[in-house]
């Protein structure tokens, strides 16, 4: 896993493996530590502080602010008794809000690990895109096992409007490795990997 943010001319501002958040100096942000959860942590994180989970992090600009930023990511727990594949999968997406204007501008963390979403779900395609007012961001999150996703808002506000769809294929337990992504308008959503092929869904910005 693997995410990260420039400013408007390109510079690096922060990234995130996962397990840390760290500065543009590649070094760990205040308060950016322990942000793995339940066997990521242990299994992976305490020893080599990246995350196997593709697409497992995003961060985001905060609507309506010049310094704050939403950090996103999922944990991996032991959920599935008796799985098909594999019986660790994501049990909870977290979130982080990062501060840029404080340390000198390398940031710090200012709220840590909330939870956003609990279920049993898919252990990778975070994926976000613009909101159609241009401000504000919906947040894609598969279920696992179904062919449900959450579609999630961001707003000024924090997160709203969690809101479940069923549509489509529905995903087997070998759901890794696995990408999604938007087409850059926004009107096409797909996800893929090799045992449940390429999945292309109508996407609408302005409802979700």
């Amino acid at each position: 896993a693997n995410a990260s943010i420039c400013s408007k001319d390109g510079e690096l501002l922060f990234f995130t493996t996962g397990c840390q958040i760290m500065n543009n100096d590649f070094e760990l942000m205040t308060n950016g530590d322990s942000i793995s959860h339940h066997y990521l942590q242990t299994g992976y994180c305490d020893s080599s502080n990246r995350s196997p989970l593709q697409q497992g992090a995003l961060i985001l600009p905060m609507p309506s602010s010049d310094s704050l930023y939403m950090v996103f990511y999922n944990d991996l727990e032991d959920l599935l008794p008796f799985p098909e594949y594999f019986r660790l999968t994501t049990g909870a997406i977290y979130s982080s809000i990062v501060d840029m204007s404080l340390e000198g501008g390398k940031g710090s963390v200012i709220e840590k690990n909330t939870v956003v979403l609990k279920d049993s779900l898919a252990r990778n395609g975070l994926m976000a895109h613009k909101h159609f007012n241009n401000n504000d961001w919906w947040i894609i999150y598969p279920e696992a096992h179904t062919n449900c996703m959450y579609v999630m808002l961001l707003t000024e506000d924090g997160i709203s409007n969690i809101d479940k769809q069923c549509i489509g294929h529905v995903w087997s337990d070998k759901d890794l490795p696995a990408q999604s992504t938007f087409s850059p308008d926004g009107k096409k959503y797909c996800r893929f990997n090799y045992d449940n092929g390429l999945n292309f869904y109508d996407f609408d910005t302005a409802t979700g």
